[in-house]
């Protein structure tokens, strides 16, 4: 924090249910468990909104849903994905501008798609849609308001509330 005021205004105790109880729900629900990778970003995010690390925490909180998410088009819509993706980002010169998809560590590349790039080709092969689609765009958009300089410091309620509303996405259709 910019201030010199470490002390939290969220104690751990007080850390979101659903952000510590997310493994469990996931499992609960039949859904497709955390990965290595996202439990990792889990727990740094948790240990950020425990530490009072606030602007940390919610661009945690959205690399770990944009993780499982992206995840999720992977497993359960890759020819989809990959068909927008190819013929919906063409160059000047008439070529691709993405290489099709064909390992999850393709979007770990210096050359993937971006987070925005990502959501809107879900939404062009109808993967993400309506509210969720439009629901994720805003939870990036604020996530870089978070993530750069704006003058705009979060408290530890409204990242509680951010990182809540994400697992509600997550949670919710079309990833159950």
């Amino acid at each position: 924090r910019l201030q010199g005021d470490w002390s939290s205004d969220v104690c751990s105790s007080d850390l979101s249910a659903k952000l510590r109880l997310l493994p469990q729900q996931l499992t609960s629900l039949k859904m497709t468990n955390l990965s290595p990778a996202q439990t990792g970003l889990h727990a740094e995010t948790t240990r950020c909104l425990e530490c009072g690390v606030y602007r940390s925490a919610a661009v945690m909180g959205w690399n770990l849903a944009f993780d499982y998410i992206r995840q999720w088009a992977f497993d359960k819509h890759l020819p989809a994905f990959n068909g927008k993706l190819v013929s919906g980002y063409i160059t000047k010169s008439k070529q691709p501008r993405y290489d099709a998809i064909t390992d999850y560590a393709d979007f770990l590349k210096a050359d993937a798609p971006g987070e925005r790039t990502v959501l809107d080709t879900c939404n062009s092969a109808r993967i993400i849609v309506g509210n969720v689609y439009d629901d994720l765009k805003g939870y990036l958009r604020q996530r870089n308001q978070y993530a750069h300089p704006s003058g705009k410091e979060p408290t530890g309620i409204q990242v509680n509330a951010y990182i809540e509303h994400l697992i509600d996405n997550v949670l919710g259709k079309p990833f159950n």
